[in-house]
């Protein structure tokens, strides 16, 4: 019976052990993609109003997907976006902080992947003059054309990836 309880003591520290070993790999990490998709790192950085936490929050967010759309608008020179010309797909939240809402925050852009007919996106939204991001929202935005199919990604939208590729491109969030 006694040797059946210190088995189970030294399963237990092995198991806290390496949960805080996981811990810590997943706080190096998330450290290094914050220094990576910091404020410093963003050629242009938007600020936006958030009212309510049911903007940034669900499944998909409407809002961010909008304000991405509206960011490569505005880097681009000439691209005119409508609701059927793309798709966003693989929305995937990664917070390393909290929101001060409701309030103002700045957004940065950056396209870490660009293929023919798609491209992947990471919004970093920062709390108010913070340096590191409290959210980075990945998604990719896959063109179409008017039957719905994959096209290829015109020049305007082109310019506006690469304004945002510069210092992101193969950078995966991995965690």
């Amino acid at each position: 019976l006694k040797y059946i309880s210190q088995a189970r003591k030294i399963r237990c520290v092995a198991e806290l052990c390496l949960a805080v070993g996981r811990a810590l790999v997943r706080a190096a990490m998330a450290v290094a993609i914050a220094d990576r998709f910091g404020r410093g790192a963003f050629q242009a950085v938007r600020r936006v109003e958030l009212t309510s936490w049911h903007l940034v929050s669900g499944k998909q967010s409407p809002f961010l997907r909008e304000l991405t759309n509206d960011l490569l608008r505005s880097l681009s020179h000439g691209l005119a976006i409508t609701p059927g010309d793309h798709q966003f797909l693989a929305d995937r939240y990664y917070w390393l902080g909290r929101l001060s809402i409701p309030g103002p925050v700045d957004v940065g852009l950056a396209t870490v992947l660009r293929r023919p007919h798609s491209a992947r996106l990471v919004l970093s939204v920062f709390n108010s003059e913070a340096k590191e991001p409290v959210l980075l929202y990945q998604l990719d935005r896959v063109c179409l054309n008017g039957a719905a199919q994959p096209a290829r990604i015109g020049t305007a939208l082109d310019i506006a990836y690469q304004a945002t590729a510069s210092g992101f491109e193969g950078a995966g969030l991995g965690l």
